[in-house]
Protein backbone atom coordinates (compact mmCIF):
# COMPACT_ATOMS: atom_id res chain seq x y z
CA UNK A 1 0.00 0.00 0.00
CA UNK A 2 1.05 3.51 -1.32
CA UNK A 3 1.56 5.92 1.87
CA UNK A 4 -0.23 9.39 1.06
CA UNK A 5 1.00 12.71 1.05
CA UNK A 6 -1.18 14.54 3.11
CA UNK A 7 -2.33 18.03 2.39
CA UNK A 8 -2.98 20.16 5.73
CA UNK A 9 -5.46 23.47 4.88
CA UNK A 10 -5.91 25.77 7.01
CA UNK A 11 -7.13 28.54 5.52
CA UNK A 12 -9.78 29.93 2.28
CA UNK A 13 -9.13 33.00 0.33
CA UNK A 14 -11.15 34.38 -2.40
CA UNK A 15 -9.33 37.37 -4.40
CA UNK A 16 -13.08 37.31 -6.07
CA UNK A 17 -16.04 35.89 -6.80
CA UNK A 18 -15.62 32.45 -8.18
CA UNK A 19 -11.49 32.37 -7.59
CA UNK A 20 -10.55 30.58 -4.30
CA UNK A 21 -7.67 29.44 -2.90
CA UNK A 22 -6.19 27.10 -0.34
CA UNK A 23 -3.86 28.21 2.28
CA UNK A 24 -1.79 26.45 5.14
CA UNK A 25 -0.03 29.14 7.33
CA UNK A 26 -1.21 32.06 5.44
CA UNK A 27 0.67 30.85 2.37
CA UNK A 28 -0.75 29.05 -1.07
CA UNK A 29 -0.31 25.64 -1.04
CA UNK A 30 1.68 25.09 -4.20
CA UNK A 31 1.65 21.22 -4.13
CA UNK A 32 -0.54 19.08 -6.18
CA UNK A 33 -3.33 17.85 -6.29
CA UNK A 34 -4.42 21.71 -6.17
CA UNK A 35 -3.41 23.56 -9.58
CA UNK A 36 -1.41 26.71 -9.55
CA UNK A 37 -3.00 29.65 -11.51
CA UNK A 38 -2.24 32.86 -11.69
CA UNK A 39 -4.49 36.01 -12.52
CA UNK A 40 -2.42 39.06 -14.40
CA UNK A 41 -3.80 41.93 -13.08
CA UNK A 42 -1.91 45.36 -14.43
CA UNK A 43 -0.66 46.34 -10.89
CA UNK A 44 0.07 42.67 -9.31
CA UNK A 45 -0.15 38.86 -10.48
CA UNK A 46 -2.74 36.98 -8.05
CA UNK A 47 -1.92 33.33 -7.67
CA UNK A 48 -4.71 30.98 -6.74
CA UNK A 49 -6.11 27.13 -7.24
CA UNK A 50 -9.80 27.14 -8.48
CA UNK A 51 -11.72 29.66 -11.08
CA UNK A 52 -15.47 29.38 -12.43
CA UNK A 53 -14.08 27.11 -15.20
CA UNK A 54 -13.12 24.72 -12.95
CA UNK A 55 -15.95 25.31 -10.56
CA UNK A 56 -18.49 24.48 -13.24
CA UNK A 57 -16.59 21.22 -14.12
CA UNK A 58 -16.79 20.27 -9.77
CA UNK A 59 -21.05 21.35 -10.59
CA UNK A 60 -21.43 18.12 -12.96
CA UNK A 61 -20.45 16.31 -9.79
CA UNK A 62 -21.27 18.44 -7.13
CA UNK A 63 -24.34 20.76 -7.15
CA UNK A 64 -23.51 22.53 -3.99
CA UNK A 65 -20.37 23.93 -5.86
CA UNK A 66 -20.21 26.39 -8.65
CA UNK A 67 -19.32 29.53 -10.27
CA UNK A 68 -20.63 32.83 -9.08
CA UNK A 69 -22.75 33.06 -12.27
CA UNK A 70 -24.98 30.21 -10.50
CA UNK A 71 -25.72 31.97 -7.64
CA UNK A 72 -29.20 32.98 -7.44
CA UNK A 73 -30.26 35.74 -5.23
CA UNK A 74 -26.50 35.76 -3.21
CA UNK A 75 -24.55 38.73 -2.98
CA UNK A 76 -21.22 38.42 -3.90
CA UNK A 77 -19.96 38.20 0.15
CA UNK A 78 -22.60 35.55 0.99
CA UNK A 79 -21.29 33.15 -2.26
CA UNK A 80 -18.00 34.01 -0.76
CA UNK A 81 -19.06 32.59 2.77
CA UNK A 82 -21.05 30.13 1.66
CA UNK A 83 -18.37 28.49 -0.89
CA UNK A 84 -15.44 28.73 1.95
CA UNK A 85 -18.39 26.60 4.39
CA UNK A 86 -18.85 23.85 1.35
CA UNK A 87 -14.98 23.48 0.92
CA UNK A 88 -14.14 22.81 4.59
CA UNK A 89 -17.40 20.40 4.29
CA UNK A 90 -16.17 18.46 1.40
CA UNK A 91 -12.54 18.30 2.99
CA UNK A 92 -13.98 17.16 6.35
CA UNK A 93 -15.85 14.85 4.70
CA UNK A 94 -12.86 13.40 2.36
CA UNK A 95 -14.99 14.80 -1.10
CA UNK A 96 -12.76 17.82 -2.48
CA UNK A 97 -10.01 15.04 -3.72
CA UNK A 98 -12.71 13.85 -6.68
CA UNK A 99 -13.93 16.45 -7.42
CA UNK A 100 -10.31 18.09 -8.20
CA UNK A 101 -9.60 14.80 -9.86
CA UNK A 102 -12.22 15.69 -12.38
CA UNK A 103 -11.16 19.12 -13.12
CA UNK A 104 -7.93 17.57 -13.77
CA UNK A 105 -9.09 14.46 -15.72
CA UNK A 106 -6.69 12.27 -13.66
CA UNK A 107 -6.02 10.27 -10.36
CA UNK A 108 -4.76 11.81 -7.40
CA UNK A 109 -4.61 8.83 -5.02
CA UNK A 110 -1.60 9.49 -3.51
CA UNK A 111 -2.67 12.47 -1.84
CA UNK A 112 -4.74 13.15 1.39
CA UNK A 113 -6.49 16.80 1.87
CA UNK A 114 -7.16 17.83 5.56
CA UNK A 115 -8.74 20.71 7.00
CA UNK A 116 -7.08 21.60 10.09
CA UNK A 117 -8.32 25.08 10.19
CA UNK A 118 -10.67 26.78 12.82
Amino acid sequence: MVEKQVIYVDGITSISESIFSFTNGKRLIEAEPLPHKVKMNPNQNSNYHLDAADLRKMYELEKSIFPYAYAKDMTKTYYIDYMKKKWIELMQAGRLLPLLEHVAGRSFEMYEIKWVGK
